[in-house]
Order: C-alpha cells, then sequence, then structure tokens
C-alpha cells in the first residue's frame, strides 16, 4: 500500500510541476526547458544536502530547538526558491522533506515537527471544507455518490487485478485495494490549484470535496473491517489469486508441529524445535523468508496463515502443536477456527501484543497465549531473583546474549 501510494503522490507531484508551466504559456520546448531546470535543481539540492547536511546537522543537533527551527526554515526556503521559478510551493516544501528524510536526524525531525503537522492537517481539511461553496443540490449529490462507488469499489478492484498480475494473494489483494479505497490528498491539492487557475468551475470544486467525503469516511470502515468481509467472501476472490510463488505452498507432507511466522520470536522457537528431532515445519508469508529457510535445510512453505483457503493446502492429520508468533489478533481467530472446523487435536499457541487481545482468543478455545512483553518481564524477575546482585553474572548473560543478538542480526540482514 505504501509503495502504490508513492506512485500516487509521485505521479501528482509531476502534475504540480507541469500545471503552472502550461498556465504561463510558451512553447512546449520551453515547458521542457522548465522540466529541465527543476530536475537540475532538485538533483543540486540532493547533491548539497548528501555532502553538507551531515556535519551541519551535527552540529545544529546538539541544541533541539534549532535543529526544529532549522528544519521549518528550509521547508520554507525551498517552497520559496521554487515559486521564484515559476513551481508550487507545494512541489518545493516536498523537496524540502525528502532531502530532510535522507539524514540521519529524520525521525528526530518528524517527532519535532508532529504537533506542527496534525495542526496544519486539521487547517488543511477546514480549509476544504470551506471551499464547498455554492448549492449543494440533488443532482450534485448523486454525482458524488456515483464517482464514490466508483472508486469505493472500482479502484479496490483495479488495485487487486494489478497485483495478481505480481503473483500476491487474493488476501494481499483484498487488504491493499481495501486500504486504497479513497481519493488522495495529493488529488485535492491538484484540484485546488486548477481551482485557484480557473481552469476548473466551483461545480467541480465541491464535487471533488463531497467525494472526499464521501470516499475517506467509507474508507474508514472498510480499511477496519477488511480481514472480517475477507473470512466471509474469500471463496468468491479465486479470480485474484497470484500464481507466481504458488509452488512454495504446494507442500503436501506430514508434520507434526507447525510454526507460523518466523520473524520476531519465531527465529528463537526455531532453534528449539530443531533440538525436537519431531518433523516441523515454518509457515511465513515472505516469499524471501521461505527461500533462505529451504537453502538452510528447515521445511517452509510460503502462504497467508489467517486465510482459510491456504490453510486447507495443508496436511493437517499429525499435527500435534501449532505454534503462531504473529501478533494479528484476526489471523489468529482465523486458524483458531480452521483447527475447530476440521476437528484437529492440535495444541494452539497463539501471540497477542495486549492482554485484551489475549483473552478474547482465550474465549475462542487458545490453549496458551503468549504475551510478549509479560514473558519478559517474567524473565527480568526470574534473572535478578536468580542473580541478586552478582555483577559479574549480569555480564556473562549479557556476553552470551550479544552472541545470540549478533547471530540473529546476521541471519536478518542475509533476509
Amino acid at each position: 500500500v505504501l509503495g502504490i501510494l508513492i506512485v500516487e503522490d509521485f505521479i501528482a507531484t509531476i502534475a504540480l510541476m507541469v500545471v503552472p508551466l502550461i498556465e504561463q504559456g510558451g512553447s512546449m520546448m520551453l515547458i521542457i526547458n522548465k522540466l529541465i531546470l527543476v530536475l537540475v535543481l532538485i538533483a543540486v539540492i540532493f547533491v548539497s544536502a548528501t555532502l553538507i547536511f551531515s556535519r551541519f546537522l551535527d552540529y545544529l543537533s546538539r541544541n533541539q530547538e534549532v535543529l526544529f527551527l532549522f528544519g521549518i526554515g528550509w521547508a520554507l526556503l525551498l517552497a520559496s526558491l521554487f515559486d521564484y521559478f515559476g513551481f508550487s510551493l507545494e512541489i518545493g516544501a516536498l523537496i524540502a522533506g525528502m532531502s530532510l528524510a535522507s539524514t540521519k536526524y529524520t525521525f528526530e525531525l518528524g517527532g519535532k515537527m508532529k504537533p506542527l503537522r496534525d495542526f496544519f492537517v486539521v487547517l488543511f481539511f477546514v480549509f476544504f471544507g470551506s471551499q464547498l461553496a455554492g448549492p449543494i443540490s440533488f443532482e450534485l449529490i448523486k454525482t458524488a455518490l456515483i464517482f464514490s462507488i466508483f472508486i469505493v469499489i472500482g479502484k479496490p478492484l483495479i488495485v487487486m487485478s494489478i497485483l495478481r498480475v505480481f503473483g500476491y494473494k487474493k488476501r494481499t489483494n483484498f487488504l491493499a485495494g481495501s486500504s486504497l479505497a479513497q481519493i488522495s490528498e495529493f488529488s485535492l491539492i491538484l484540484i485546488l490549484m486548477g481551482f485557484s487557475l480557473s481552469h476548473i468551475t466551483q461545480e467541480v470544486m465541491s464535487l471533488a470535496i463531497l467525494v472526499a467525503i464521501f470516499t475517506i469516511g467509507a474508507s474508514s470502515y472498510s480499511i477496519y473491517y477488511a480481514r472480517s468481509i475477507f473470512n466471509q467472501i474469500g471463496h468468491l476472490l479465486n479470480l485474484f489469486e497470484g500464481k507466481r510463488h504458488q509452488s512454495l505452498s504446494e507442500v503436501k507432507e506430514e508434520y507434526e508441529i507447525i510454526l507460523l511466522g518466523y520473524h520476531r520470536m519465531g527465529y528463537k522457537v526455531l532453534n528449539t524445535l530443531q533440538k525436537m528431532k519431531v518433523p516441523f515445519v515454518v509457515i511465513d508469508h515472505n516469499p524471501k523468508v521461505i527461500l533462505a529457510l529451504n537453502k538452510w535445510g528447515v521445511n517452509g512453505i510460503y502462504g497467508d496463515a489467517g486465510d482459510k483457503g491456504f490453510l486447507s493446502q495443508i496436511e493437517w492429520s499429525k499435527v500435534k502443536l501449532v505454534i503462531s508468533t504473529i501478533p494479528d489478533s484476526d489471523s489468529n481467530i482465523v486458524i483458531r477456527e480452521y483447527l475447530k472446523e476440521i476437528k484437529s487435536k492440535a495444541a494452539f499457541v497463539a501471540t497477542a501484543e495486549q492482554p485484551r487481545a489475549a483473552l478474547e482468543l482465550y474465549d475462542r478455545g487458545a490453549d496458551y497465549v503468549l504475551i510478549p512483553h509479560h514473558l519478559g518481564g517474567d524473565y527480568a524477575a526470574h534473572i535478578i531473583t536468580s542473580f541478586g546482585l552478582s555483577k559479574q553474572k549480569y555480564k556473562d548473560l549479557g556476553e552470551k546474549h550479544l552472541k545470540e543478538l549478533k547471530k540473529g542480526k546476521e541471519k536478518s540482514e542475509y533476509l
């Protein structure tokens, strides 16, 4: 979803650069020369940021307030610079943000600017709401609803079709499509530019704002209930099932233990399973992880554990233990319900980030639920009880832990 949004924003950025140039008039060659100028300007900014920002920001970071003010000043400077060359202020501000994001202080600057950003986001929508002027006729509302229905239903179908070509599973395609069932804020900025340049009428401006209201409101619910909706209609979406990595999940062997999810706690559990000398398999939705595990001699199946269609492909007759390190409650509920449907007697160990989610999983019939921060607290209490005030014991355990972290980091970087 983030990848698609970045592409959308990139296309909108190009439009924001081209529209003011067309408004200024001139030949096509003049417009091309202007575009070359802005590309050179962007390249100079990024090269300068790479060469100068590192040391300069190291100096400014001694004072957090100065670093924050520099971020604001840099955005205003580039916005003014682009405006001087005949481009939009938004492009300059966007380039400023991109150049700051390439520095090691991006998270610190982002944290400082978050309250300011949230404040202006509110003003952004208040401003667009104030542009909903003129008579709001029944015909205008009907047209907005038609466009909104197309976006809420048609756009996800387009996204799902494209992702299917790239080989993604139908569940991934559906969740991605559901998350994109609205118009973006960049489209509002583009509409506003057209309105300010008198390219579009007040009626079209009002129509765009109504469509934004309808689609943003509808997509809020489509995102929240996407997994539940998929569980109900997933069997109707086989048309959007990608096939690129299908061969990775066509393994029909018998296992006694199934580990769902390799990352997070999964790689630690894997070490214990290898020592148990019982047949087991690791299931993960990242094909890169599965290919790496297979290379290491570990049985791995590519697939989405939250998809009942995928779960039905696995041989469950000999399974005695199912361990899910997936923190997503909906996925764990789907797994538990499937085990109940096939009348499996396997023990089910799930993972939850919060006690509330753990209680729900217990209500659904989970045998044990791992809550990582609770287990961490129990382990810390155990260490303190065992080691007391002995510095050497803590140091020895720390050295052992450091070796494990380095080993885990090597595997993560390989993946």
